[in-house]
């Protein structure tokens, strides 16, 4: 797998001090329990040599119809962040460590369709854009350190792959609202709108079911539930929930133009705080409500004429979101940008991007533009040099804050 490939992992939310908390709840022999456990089934396994030798450390965990039986998966990302003038606090230095593991049952044990996933992951440092008081994360791996179980399902794919069932931990955002070619950019609302409010994502995974039906060729209908508890509690005893549906639609799959565009709803049903104007008669909300919108294009390929060395290729990426004006939310977003895989026949990993992301809110606004070189250094390191500029005021009538923060960003991935 090359450098770029694993850092395009699902953009995580910033870590809230109440998701923070719970994180730090967790007894630690709970976790040890849970990887011995893990451990326990791995080593127990009927492993033939020629499954054992499929053991691929590099692997992506696996997307259904891939034949590698057991797929492991180290990642370890360290960002170092210095920020300038109105945003000064942003500057920090934050690590995430991941481990994944991923079991296609067909192959060892016959159980047909079925795969088992499961992940581990490890946060440490400071969450400096909470501090900076910037919505918009500017790491995609910041928040106050602790460390929990990931993902933990188990899928099954019925009538020929036409439906898929996942139940477990999840993450919302591995299936939904995916922006594929903003995924490598550093900026967490690159990846998904910030107008999902309290979506169980990283680091918060929580129990749910998705359903993914294929009624036709290149389109999907994707359902999911989630237990919302940890995004926003309901209030009176009760337990929230955050439901998502979305159409999705690709073409020119193995040409040079390959595509997708996705559009769906969201709810979820805990209580969030009102805009000022409504907080008189009601200083909260029962539930809050949004849509998304994402578009993914490759735009223009060259082939390589050396043997092994990925083509050249640019995209483009656009997201929309909009949500409920009652809370106090980010209740519009625009976002969008291009990539550059492979700059010259020299740097065939490297990764080029450039974007934008735009939020409002009741009175407010927050803008950053954003660039960075991916810089791959064999098959299994990367430097990610990145700036961000802010630009951000709260309510109106305040005071336009601005500022740059620069990144630099160390990944290792087996």
């Amino acid at each position: 797998m090359c450098a770029h490939q694993f850092l395009l992992q699902r953009r995580p939310r910033p870590v809230s001090s109440f998701q923070a908390s719970l994180g730090r709840r967790a007894d630690g022999a709970r976790y040890t329990v849970r990887l011995g456990l893990a451990a326990a089934i791995v080593l127990a396994m009927p492993w033939k040599p020629a499954l054992a030798r499929q053991l691929t450390p590099g692997a992506v965990p696996v997307p259904p119809g891939r034949e590698t039986a057991v797929a492991l998966q180290f990642i370890k990302l360290t960002d170092a962040s210095a920020a300038t003038t109105d945003f000064a606090r942003a500057t920090s230095v934050r690590g995430n460590t991941n481990l994944r593991l991923t079991l296609q049952l067909d192959a060892l044990w016959g159980w047909t369709g079925a795969t088992v996933h499961a992940q581990h992951f490890w946060l440490a440092g400071r969450d400096g854009s909470r501090d900076a008081r910037i919505v918009q994360s500017v790491s995609n791996i910041e928040g106050t350190g602790f460390h929990s179980v990931g993902e933990l399902w188990l899928e099954q794919r019925l009538l020929a792959d036409r439906v898929r069932l996942k139940v477990g931990r999840l993450d919302f955002n591995h299936e939904f609202a995916v922006v594929e070619h903003g995924s490598a950019f550093l900026n967490g609302s690159m990846g998904f709108s910030p107008s999902i409010a309290a979506g169980p994502s990283f680091p918060i995974t929580t129990p749910g079911v998705n359903v993914f039906v294929t009624p036709v060729a290149k389109t999907t209908i994707r359902l999911g539930a989630y237990d919302g508890q940890s995004g926003a509690p309901a209030g009176g005893g009760r337990r929230s929930r955050f439901f998502i549906a979305e159409l999705g639609r690709q073409w020119g799959e193995g040409t040079d133009r390959p595509g997708r565009i996705s559009a769906g709803g969201w709810r979820h049903t805990g209580r969030f705080a009102v805009r000022a104007s409504r907080a008189a008669a009601r200083p909260d909300s029962q539930g809050t409500h949004g849509w998304h919108a994402t578009l993914d294009q490759r735009l223009w390929q060259r082939a390589r004429r050396s043997l092994g060395r990925q083509p050249s290729t640019v995209a483009a990426f656009l997201q929309i979101g909009a949500a409920d004006r009652r809370v106090r939310t980010v209740h519009r977003h625009l976002g969008g940008g291009l990539t550059l895989l492979a700059p010259s026949a020299r740097r065939h990993r490297d990764l080029i991007g450039v974007g934008v992301t735009l939020a409002d809110w009741q009175g407010g606004f927050e803008h950053i533009a954003e660039s960075f070189y991916s810089l791959a250094v064999g098959d299994h390191v990367a430097f990610i040099f990145d700036v961000q500029g802010v630009t951000r005021r709260e309510s109106r009538g305040d005071r336009v804050s601005r500022g740059v923060v620069a990144s630099l960003r160390s990944a290792i991935g087996f």
